[in-house]
């Protein structure tokens, strides 16, 4: 992904998506930040403080060796679904 607001910058990063609907996709963190610094959202959201998933035990166990981030908190359980989603203002 180039930089439009630094020429000749380019950040890089890995996506992962299985063909497992009850997984979400993967991506690893950009080489280099594409958001401006200190960018305050227009709703005051400053970023994701927390993710509660809940999906089944094997994809649990996936998901916390694949994710190294306290951000996600996995759950094991017979549904999969997206339980919340907390920011930080």
């Amino acid at each position: 992904m180039k930089d439009p607001g630094q020429p000749g910058l380019s950040s890089f990063y890995k996506c992962y998506f299985t063909h497992n609907y009850n997984m979400p996709f993967l991506m690893s963190y950009f080489t280099l930040d594409p958001k401006p610094k200190n960018y305050t959202h227009p709703n005051g959201v400053r970023g994701i403080s927390k993710v509660i998933y809940r999906t089944g035990k094997k994809n649990a166990d996936a998901l916390r060796h694949l994710v190294q981030d306290e951000t996600l908190q996995v759950i094991d359980d017979a549904h999969t679904c997206i339980e919340a989603v907390e920011y930080r203002k």
